[in-house]
């Protein structure tokens, strides 16, 4: 019992990590670029969509980023 006690509260712990982890991945600049207008509607409106890696490729090729400048900016991996 006190094996099962231990795994029992182990367990929302590790839960609880990964959550964090996947939360806190850094400071996002999207709210931002959703409302700019210095970026093309294309992008906004890939954006707005929940289309990120759309929105990167669109970035790229209007601003020159390199794919690690893109995916850095919008929190994704678009390489």
């Amino acid at each position: 019992m006190n094996q099962n006690q231990t795994h029992f509260s182990r367990s929302p712990k590790n839960k609880t990590a990964a959550g964090l982890g996947d939360s806190s991945r850094g400071f996002s600049l999207l709210p931002l670029l959703l409302d700019s207008q210095s970026i093309s509607f294309a992008a906004r409106r890939a954006l707005r969509e929940n289309r990120v890696n759309d929105a990167a490729v669109i970035l790229m090729q209007d601003y020159g980023l390199s794919c690690v400048e893109a995916s850095d900016l919008l929190n994704v991996a678009a390489c």
